[in-house]
């Protein structure tokens, strides 16, 4: 009998078998004999069924008989294989749309050549409609064959196209999850994009940290679109600061990336003005409260005393929550040795350093004294702080500089 020739390519679409697999097919071929046939290609000589039996076989000395099977071209060959192995129901999910993924491409292949054949075949004629499933229902079939649902075949498709090998194999391998490997992998994926971001902000102000005398509606072109992870700010709390807001939101909405955050402290009085305008440009988040430690406002007009303060986070979309679970209360306290309108620093660390990664970019367009500056700093986050008054941003850069 003429040894069966190995196709490198369709014996790569074999997805193998586990150890404890193969031994028990040793075990069984040796007791009792290779009882099902070895698949051939007729007319080619190649296996198309059979590998791991066909080794044993030769190994251990054990007959085998062979059946051949006849096809039209490589691509029904490379089907038959496909479908065959599907019908193993020893596969894991991944190894499974692994295989139906070869079948679509195929699939796909042929469909467009059917597509270039023109009506009459005259020059110039409009090419004929496929009358194969449209590309969404090609896909439906496809999750189906898999054993699947769409969501979990459009997952698998992008875990294998990620030529991450370690998460393939053990995926493949059923050691994870095809929900968890996508979730790792579009975490790294994000991971990837947001120090992109930070890298492009960082070549645009040298060493990452700086303060931009000016009004940051004005000066703000100089910040990268796409390309901050927090915006942490005080603006003024009066009525005529409500358009600030406007300004502010409307700049985080270009420069945050997608994802990123922006967080600003706000009076109590105005606050549903300010909820409104930040709303014309980002997506609201929550209202945390920081409770005054260093002792209560009387607030005279509704005779109450007042015990904390808001700081409200709008989010450039789509929400991201990289971040581990923290508290939205927080104790804050008095702070005005640099100016008087300064928050403890206490306050913008807690928040810099649970929503803007390691490494990542900080951006105060109301920076005052440098408070929030110098805590991303510490903290080692690049930052950008804007600041009208002249003299108020030369003594933030020499606070910034100790």
């Amino acid at each position: 009998m003429t040894k069966p020739k190995i196709d490198p390519e369709l014996h790569a679409l074999i997805p193998p078998l586990a150890p404890e697999e193969l031994k028990g097919l040793e075990s069984s071929l040796k007791s009792e004999g290779c009882r099902d046939a070895l698949v051939i290609w007729e007319g080619e000589n190649i296996l198309l069924d059979g590998h791991n039996r066909l080794e044993i076989c030769q190994i251990n000395g054990i007959a085998f008989r062979t059946t051949d099977l006849s096809f039209s071209n490589r691509n029904a060959a490379k089907m038959w294989v496909i479908r065959n192995q599907l019908a193993r129901r020893n596969l894991k999910p991944l190894q499974r749309i692994a295989l139906v993924r070869h079948l679509e491409a195929i699939m796909v292949e042929e469909a467009k050549e059917r597509q270039k054949v023109r009506k009459g075949k005259q020059p110039g004629a409009t090419p004929q409609k496929s009358a194969d499933l449209k590309p969404c229902e090609t896909r439906k079939e496809m999750a189906k064959l898999a054993g699947v649902s769409h969501d979990t075949y459009t997952k698998g498709k992008k875990v294998l196209d990620s030529k991450d090998e370690e998460t393939i194999k053990k995926t493949k391998s059923g050691e994870i999850s095809i929900n968890k490997a996508y979730r790792k992998l579009e975490k790294q994926k994000k991971q990837q994009e947001r120090e992109a971001s930070r890298k492009k902000a960082v070549r645009s102000h040298g060493s990452g940290h700086s303060i931009i005398t000016g009004d940051f509606r004005e000066k703000g072109v100089e910040i990268p679109s796409n390309s901050v992870d927090l915006i942490f700010t005080d603006p003024p709390y009066n009525k005529q600061a409500v358009k600030l807001y406007d300004g502010l939101a409307e700049f985080g909405q270009r420069i945050l990336r997608p994802g990123g955050l922006c967080l600003a402290y706000s009076g109590q009085v105005w606050f549903p003005h300010v909820l409104a305008a930040m709303r014309e440009h980002l997506e609201y988040v929550w209202c945390f409260a920081v409770s005054f430690t260093g002792g209560q406002l009387r607030y005279r007009k509704l005779n109450l005393h007042n015990a904390w303060k808001p700081i409200v986070a709008f989010i450039k979309p789509p929400l991201d929550c990289w971040w581990e679970p923290f508290s939205d209360l927080i104790s804050g306290g008095k702070a005005k040795e640099s100016h008087e309108w300064e928050q403890p620093e206490a306050e913008a660390t807690y928040f810099i350093e649970r929503l803007c990664p390691e490494k990542g970019m900080v951006v105060d367009p109301f920076c005052g004294s440098g408070t929030t500056l110098v805590a991303a700093k510490r903290l080692g986050r690049n930052f950008v702080g804007f600041e009208i008054d002249a003299g108020v941003a030369a003594s933030a850069r020499e606070r910034i500089s100790k």
